[in-house]
């Protein structure tokens, strides 16, 4: 289904609870005619949004009446929609509202939203093969994980779960934000240290987050209202990958673990969703580095050593890291030494790939392109700099 003619029909939803409350909840003249405007609309929506559908020729200005035949005439099976009679009452009291300043009796038409609300839930159920109610953006999320895991709030919000619903949007919308982003710090013996585990709090950067929000169109002060209801998730970098949720003890209680919050989650986790799909450029057609160049990397001195991790080195970022974890421990950590995996003699070269080498190390780390064959499989190795000389082949000239 079309993205656009679920928003349409979203749209009509949120326009008709609107004309329902201001209809059935005031006597008010103004009021009631604010109700019958936002009825005219939800009621346009959502015939556009069928004609779209069916894929009916719309002039450039098409009147809400003129929805009927042109739908008719394009669905093939000529079907008649209900309730046409009360559809041009309303746009007759649209006109008088609008135009003439007439405003409509509440009680003479009170059956309005009645009659708008039965021809919206024919449309939903006849052309989209939906109940009006479980119409959600849900259905344009392309990802299958994201759409179980929003399949999983509506289940618990329906079963009464709304601690459930709440626990399982904070993980969806946090994995989004980061795993999906590969935001994680990775932590790994390949940095030459041993370094306890930290765990990574989701608000550590909320500038960070705040500015990620912004740009893919997504209010940060609804973010702050939803992480408010939602529990904080702690996510610890390890051999389990585990993950575990830690309620505030201000807004974390039975009070807030209701209907009405867990809706609203709902919806921030699919309009997130969707945002972040949205944003993600598609870069399968792009050509990459490392399909059509190799980094050719040549010994200068009359030994290059490559080790299979970084060496330990002295840099102003190990400093501080050192210092960091002296602060925090008592003492600095414990630095390994590397093995060496090969070695180069002056002039003998080495095809692969290096990493940017553009930071204060010392060391350039390779991926090796013919690592599968030798007896030690080790992919990346790590080389000194000043020991090497790098230059870039073409692999379809290049003799490999």
């Amino acid at each position: 289904m079309e993205k656009s003619v679920v928003e349409r029909f979203i749209f009509a939803k949120s326009l008709l609870k609107k004309g329902e409350y201001y209809c059935d909840t005031s006597t008010d003249n103004f009021r009631f005619a604010e109700g019958i405007l936002c009825l005219h609309d939800s009621a346009e929506a959502a015939l556009a949004a069928v004609a779209q559908l069916v894929g009916a020729v719309l002039k450039d200005r098409t009147y809400l009446t003129e929805y009927h035949d042109l739908i008719k005439n394009a669905s093939g099976d000529h079907v008649e929609i209900p309730r046409s009679s009360e559809i041009k009452k309303l746009n007759y009291l649209r006109i008088g509202i609008k135009h003439i300043g007439n405003f409509p009796d509440p009680k003479a038409n009170s059956y309005m939203p009645i009659a708008v609300r039965e021809m919206i839930e024919f449309l939903s159920s006849k052309f989209l093969q939906r109940d009006l109610d479980s119409i959600s953006l849900k259905d344009c999320i392309k990802n299958e994980t994201m759409r179980a895991l929003v399949d999983n709030i509506e289940e618990k919000t329906r079963a009464g779960d709304f601690k459930g619903a709440l626990e399982v949007s904070a993980m969806t919308v946090y994995f989004m934000l980061y795993l999906m982003e590969a935001r994680l710090v990775e932590i790994h013996g390949a940095l030459g240290r041993y370094y306890p585990i930290f765990l990574r709090r989701e608000d550590y950067h909320p500038d960070r987050v705040a500015i990620d929000l912004l740009a893919k169109g997504i209010d940060p002060t609804r973010y702050r209202y939803f992480k408010a209801l939602t529990p904080m998730v702690v996510y610890a970098s390890g051999i389990d990958d585990r993950a575990e949720l830690k309620w505030n003890k201000k807004y974390g209680h039975e009070h807030n673990w209701n209907e009405k919050n867990a809706k609203f989650c709902h919806g921030f986790v699919i309009d997130v969703a969707l945002k972040f799909e949205e944003t993600a450029y598609d870069i399968s057609g792009l050509v990459r580095y490392e399909d059509v160049y190799y980094d050719r990397i040549e010994s200068v001195v009359d030994v290059a050593k490559f080790y299979e991790f970084r060496p330990v080195e002295s840099s102003a970022s190990e400093k501080a890291m050192d210092d960091l974890f002296e602060s925090v421990l008592g003492q600095k950590p414990t630095p390994s030494i590397p093995a060496v995996i090969l070695v180069l003699k002056k002039g003998e070269s080495l095809l692969g790939w290096i990493e940017d080498d553009s930071g204060d190390s010392d060391f350039i780390r390779f991926q090796r392109k013919d690592y599968e064959t030798q007896e030690n499989k080790s992919l990346f190795v790590y080389v000194r700099k000043t020991d090497v000389s790098v230059s870039r082949i073409e692999i379809k000239t290049s003799q490999h």
